[in-house]
């Protein structure tokens, strides 16, 4: 069935309502959702730096393609020094220590109760 309704769908898996939690709100809305706003956010930051808007754009989501993929394991790839770098100075500057608590089993079920 959820083949059907959610097409294109590739694969199905069998989780209990709790695992279901955890993706969804926990990492589908919570996680994700969130970190692509903050992502528009910096993109808008960029553009009222004077880059288009189409440019500021297209740089990202190609950029989140390739970084996704490797980070991933789709693609066999490693990040340049920079990049790494980049990434060790910007967690901590982007994310609070405690941002994992999300997934604590309670603030699940908070979440749950929030959203409907």
């Amino acid at each position: 069935m959820a083949k059907a309704i959610y097409a294109p769908v590739r694969q199905t898996y069998r989780v209990t309502v709790e695992q279901l939690a955890y993706l969804e709100p926990g990492l589908s809305e919570t996680v994700c959702a969130s970190l692509l706003v903050v992502m528009k956010q910096a993109m808008d930051e960029c553009v009222k730096q004077g880059i288009s808007e189409e440019c500021a754009k297209d740089f990202l989501l190609g950029h989140m393609n390739i970084l996704g993929a490797v980070i991933f394991g789709v693609q066999e790839g490693q990040f340049s020094d920079a990049c790494n770098k980049a990434i060790e100075f910007g967690i901590p500057a982007l994310m609070k220590d405690d941002w994992k608590r999300v997934f604590d089993q309670q603030e699940i079920m908070d979440s749950i109760k929030r959203i409907t």
